[in-house]
C-alpha cells in the first residue's frame, strides 16, 4: 500500500479538489479546507442534511459521522492483520487516523503521516472496508463533555456495553464532534482532517462504499453521496463498486464494540479468517439490507433528488 505524498495531477469537481495521479484526493490544507466548506454547504443537498442538523450552526451533514466511523482491513505477506482508521489521542485531545499492526505480539499504533506508518504499510495489501459502529463503547471512554444531556450531544452518553442495543459506538461519537466542523482546534476540526487523510489514502471508493449504506430516505445520505461527487470529493466510480456486504458475525462485532487498537485488530484477524473475495465490505447485521447496490443507486438517486 502506497502511502506516500503525491504531487497534485489535477483537480475535480465543483469545488475544485486537488488528486493526484490516482485520482485520490490529496491530503493538503486547501482540500481541507474546501471539506470544510463541503460539509457545511446546504445548497449542494437541496437543505436534505439528514437527522438532528442545522443549517445555521456549525455541525456538518449528517454522513460524516458514518463515514468518520468506518475503517479499512488490511494484511500482510504473513497473514497478519492491519487496520486503518480514525482513533482517540488522548495527549493531544484530539482524533487521528492511524494504522494499528503487531509488532512481534505488542500492538503498534502510528499516526498514517508518520514515517513508521509509510515503512510498516509497505507490505500491506487492503482487503475491504468496515463499517463504523453505531453501538458499544466510545473511542475516547474518558470523555467528559459539558452541558445538559436533555439539551446537547456529549460523546460520555453514548458510551454503552458491548452488548448494549441502545445508541452508542465511534459512529455516534463523531456524530457529536460532527455539530462543531469549523470552529479552529475543536475535536470537529481533528476529526474532519483525519477523515481527509484516509480518503487520500484509501481512495474515494472506502467513501463512496460506506456512504451506500443507509438509504432510507429520513437519513438523506443518497443525496449527500451524489453531493460529494458533484463536489468532487470523490469520483462517480467510487460510489460504483459492485460489492455485495458481508455480515460482520455476532463474535466479531462484540469485540469491535470495544473500540480500541488492540479489539480493532483482533477482530480484523477474526474477518480476515472469513474473508470471501479479496476485498469486502463488511457491516453489521441490523442494516445490512440497507445498503444500496450499485445496480440500484443511479434510480434511487434521482427518486431522492426529487
Amino acid at each position: 500500500m502506497n502511502n506516500q505524498k503525491s504531487d497534485i495531477a489535477g483537480m475535480r469537481g465543483e469545488y475544485g479538489f486537488t488528486i493526484d495521479s490516482q485520482e485520490h484526493l490529496l491530503c493538503n490544507e486547501d482540500n481541507y479546507q474546501k471539506a470544510q466548506r463541503m460539509f457545511l454547504d446546504w445548497n449542494i443537498i437541496n437543505g436534505q442534511g439528514g437527522p438532528g442538523t442545522d443549517p445555521n450552526d456549525k455541525g456538518s451533514w449528517h454522513i460524516l459521522c458514518h463515514l468518520a466511523g468506518a475503517s479499512a482491513l488490511f494484511e500482510s505477506p504473513k497473514k497478519l492483520p492491519g487496520w486503518v482508521g480514525i482513533t482517540y489521542n488522548e495527549v493531544g485531545n484530539s482524533y487521528a487516523a492511524t494504522f494499528s499492526y503487531y509488532q512481534g505480539e505488542k500492538v503498534r499504533i502510528a499516526a498514517l503521516d508518520s514515517d513508521e506508518a509509510r515503512k510498516a504499510m509497505a507490505s500491506y495489501v487492503l482487503r475491504g472496508y468496515i463499517e463504523g459502529a453505531s453501538r458499544g463503547h466510545i473511542l475516547n471512554r474518558k470523555a467528559n463533555d459539558p452541558g445538559d444531556s436533555t439539551k446537547v450531544d456529549r460523546r460520555q452518553d453514548y458510551d454503552q456495553q458491548v452488548d448494549s442495543t441502545k445508541d452508542g459506538g465511534p459512529v455516534w461519537e463523531h456524530w457529536t464532534t460532527t455539530r462543531d466542523i469549523l470552529t479552529v482546534d475543536s475535536l470537529g476540526t481533528s476529526l474532519l482532517m483525519s477523515y481527509l487523510r484516509l480518503v487520500a489514502l484509501l481512495g474515494g471508493r472506502y467513501c463512496g462504499t460506506v456512504a451506500r449504506g443507509r438509504f432510507d430516505r429520513e437519513y438523506c445520505h443518497v443525496i449527500q453521496l451524489c453531493s460529494l461527487v458533484e463536489a468532487g470529493f470523490i469520483a462517480p466510480q467510487d460510489a460504483l463498486w459492485e460489492v455485495e456486504p458481508v455480515t460482520i458475525p455476532q463474535e466479531v462485532q462484540v469485540v469491535f464494540h470495544e473500540a480500541n487498537p488492540e479489539a480493532f485488530l483482533q477482530g480484523a484477524t477474526m474477518l480476515l479468517d472469513i474473508a470471501k473475495a479479496q476485498e469486502n465490505y463488511y457491516m453489521y447485521e441490523r442494516r445490512i439490507d440497507n445498503f444500496v447496490a450499485a445496480s440500484s443507486l443511479t434510480t434511487i438517486a434521482r427518486t431522492f433528488r426529487e
